[in-house]
C-alpha cells in the first residue's frame, strides 16, 4: 500500500501542470508557512460551521484557501500527531507513538526532506517531539516557549536550558515559580502582549522580514487553545450564548471502553454551566491565536510575500470540550480526533474538498507543491490534486491509539469509578485502539482490551449507540475489519487488538 501510495503521489506530481507554474512562475522558489495549534477541534471557525467564535483572520485565511470539510488526525494526542503531520507517517511507523518520546534522528521531517541549503528553515513554538529547546530535524533556527519537558530531555547538554519564552519573561520583570519555571497556568494569566501567541507573532514577522528576498519554510505552532482553559480573553464570548454539545447528558456507557467512562467520571461533577464556561474560554483563546495570526499574515503581506508563499493551518488533535461529558482528547470520539486543515496556495482558487481525509498527507502534499519528493515512500501523499479539482480523496481514514506515556489516569482519584479495582484502571490506560473511517461515515474502533465500537455518523452523528453487536451491522463490521487488517498489515503495524 506504501508502494502504491508512492506512486501515485509520483504520477499525482506529474499531472500537476496546472498548479507547478502558478508558483515557477515566480522569481524565486516558493516558501511556506505553516501555521498550527495544540487541541483546536475542527468547528471553532466559520469554515466548519463556526460563527460565535471571533476569529477573523482564519476566517479569512480560509476563505482564500483549499479546504478539507472532514479532516482526520492519526492519533488523538500531541507528540504521536505532530510527528505524522511532520514526516508523513502513521505513529507506529515514525516511532514517537505516545507523548514525550522524541522522534528518532533517522526519521526525517519536511525540511530534511526538501533538503535545499538556499532554505531558511525555522520553527517556533511547541516542539514536543523531543529536546524542546534545540534546533532538531532540519529546522536551523528555533524559538521555544515551553518549559514543561525537561525530564524527558535526551542531550545532556540541554538538561536544565529555559525556554525563549522564559528568558523573555525574565527579561520583562517577572519570576518564575518556586519550581524554577512559568507553569501553564502561571502564564495563562499574563497580559495578552506577554503570552506565548503575541509573544510568537514578534518572533515570526521579524523572521519574515529578514527574509523577505530569501526562500524559507517558517513552522509557527501555537500551545492555545490547549488546557487550561484560561487566558486574557475569557470574557470575550459569552458562555449563555454557546450551545452544550448534543451528547453532553450522554455518558459512555459498559459497551465502550473503561478508558473512556474514567475520563467521562473525571468530570462528573462539572456543571452545565462549567462546561459553557470553558468553551468561552476555550474560545477566548482561539481568538488569542487568531490575533497572532493576523499579525503574520499582515507582515507576510507587507514584505510582498503573500504571492509566493504557501500558507498552511491545522491542529494536532481536537478537543471534547464537553461530548459524552469529557474534556480533553485520548479518545476516537469524532471532537477527539478531527481538525482544522486548509492550505492556501497562489494562484489556485478557493474551494472545499468534501469527504474525509487526514493531515498525515500534508507533508507529502507540500513536497509536491515545491517539486520535491522523498528518497523513500511516506504513508502520506500529495493532496495537490484535489487543491485543483476540489474532488473528494475517495480514501479510507486510518487512526491509532497507542498507550500514552503520561498515565491518562494520573488525575483520576481512586474512586472516580467506585468499585472499579486500580489494576483494572491501569489495564484500561494500556488500551490500543485501531479505527478506520470511511468516505460514507462508518466508523469502527477495535481495542486491545475488548469493548470495540462501530458508529454510523449519518445516522448518528452524535455517537450515542454503539452498533458494534447488531446483527444487522456485522456485514459492515466485517468488510471494515478487512480493510483495516489489509492497512495494518501494508503499515507493518504488529500490535495486538
Amino acid at each position: 500500500m506504501i508502494r502504491r501510495n508512492f506512486l501515485r503521489q509520483t504520477a499525482a506530481g506529474l499531472s500537476l501542470a496546472s498548479l507547478r507554474p502558478l508558483l515557477a512562475q515566480q522569481k524565486r522558489k516558493p516558501n511556506i508557512l505553516f501555521l498550527w495549534t495544540d487541541q483546536q477541534r475542527a468547528d471553532t471557525l466559520a469554515a466548519y460551521g463556526n460563527h460565535l467564535v471571533d476569529a477573523p483572520h482564519l476566517n479569512r485565511l480560509a476563505s482564500q484557501s483549499v479546504v478539507f470539510e472532514r479532516p482526520y488526525v492519526t492519533q488523538p494526542v500531541c507528540t504521536p500527531s505532530r510527528g505524522s503531520i511532520l514526516t508523513g507517517l502513521y505513529p507506529h511507523q515514525h516511532g514517537a507513538a505516545a507523548n514525550n518520546v522524541a522522534l528518532p534522528p533517522a526519521v526525517k521531517t519536511l525540511p530534511e526532506h526538501i533538503g535545499d541549503s538556499s532554505y531558511a528553515t525555522a520553527y517556533y513554538g511547541k516542539w514536543h517531539l523531543g529536546d524542546e529547546v534545540l534546533p532538531r530535524h532540519g529546522f536551523s533556527e528555533r524559538i521555544s516557549t515551553e518549559d514543561d519537558y525537561d525530564e524527558f530531555v535526551t542531550d545532556p547538554g540541554a538538561k536544565g536550558q529555559r525556554s525563549d519564552y522564559f528568558q523573555y519573561l525574565v527579561s520583562k520583570g517577572y519570576r518564575p515559580s518556586k519550581k524554577g519555571l512559568f507553569t501553564r497556568n502561571e502564564v495563562a494569566g499574563l497580559p495578552v502582549d506577554d503570552c506565548k501567541p503575541a509573544f510568537l507573532a514578534r518572533a515570526a514577522t521579524a523572521f519574515l522580514s529578514r527574509h523577505a528576498k530569501s526562500p524559507f519554510v517558517l513552522s509557527v505552532n501555537f500551545i492555545q487553545p490547549h488546557s487550561p482553559y484560561d487566558g486574557p480573553f475569557n470574557g470575550l464570548h459569552d458562555p449563555a450564548r454557546i450551545p452544550l454539545p448534543s451528547s453532553f447528558a450522554h455518558r459512555p456507557g459498559e459497551d465502550m471502553p473503561l478508558r473512556y467512562r474514567l475520563f467521562a467520571a473525571d468530570n462528573r461533577k462539572r456543571g452545565e454551566a462549567d462546561f459553557r464556561r470553558i468553551a468561552a474560554n476555550y474560545y477566548g483563546m482561539v481568538h488569542q491565536v487568531d490575533l497572532a495570526v493576523g499579525q503574520i499574515l499582515a507582515e507576510l503581506e507587507k514584505q510582498g510575500l503573500d504571492g509566493n508563499t504557501i500558507v498552511a493551518f491545522t491542529s494536532d488533535h481536537g478537543e471534547m470540550l464537553g461530548a459524552h461529558g469529557m474534556l480533553a482528547k485520548s479518545v476516537m470520539y469524532e471532537e477527539s480526533i478531527k481538525v482544522p486543515f486548509f492550505i492556501r496556495v497562489p494562484g489556485v482558487a478557493p474551494k472545499r474538498v468534501p469527504g474525509a481525509t487526514t493531515n498525515l498527507h500534508l507533508t507529502p502534499t507540500l513536497l509536491d507543491l515545491l517539486d520535491r519528493h522523498p528518497a523513500a515512500p511516506l504513508a502520506g501523499r500529495s493532496l495537490a490534486p484535489n487543491l485543483r479539482s476540489g474532488k473528494s480523496t475517495g480514501e479510507d481514514v486510518f487512526i491509532e491509539w497507542n498507550p500514552n506515556r503520561l498515565a491518562p489516569l494520573k488525575q483520576s482519584a481512586p474512586d472516580t469509578i467506585p468499585g472499579v479495582p486500580l489494576e483494572e484502571r491501569h489495564r484500561a490506560a494500556a488500551e490500543t485502539q485501531r479505527a478506520i473511517v470511511t468516505q460514507g461515515g462508518q466508523k469502527l474502533v477495535l481495542s486491545s482490551n475488548g469493548h470495540s465500537h462501530f458508529f454510523d455518523l449519518r445516522r448518528d452523528p452524535a455517537e450515542l449507540q454503539n452498533a458494534f453487536t447488531d446483527p444487522a451491522r456485522q456485514q459492515d463490521i466485517g468488510r471494515l475489519r478487512a480493510r483495516l487488517a489489509a492497512w495494518r498489515k501494508t503499515t507493518q503495524d504488529t500490535v495486538k487488538l
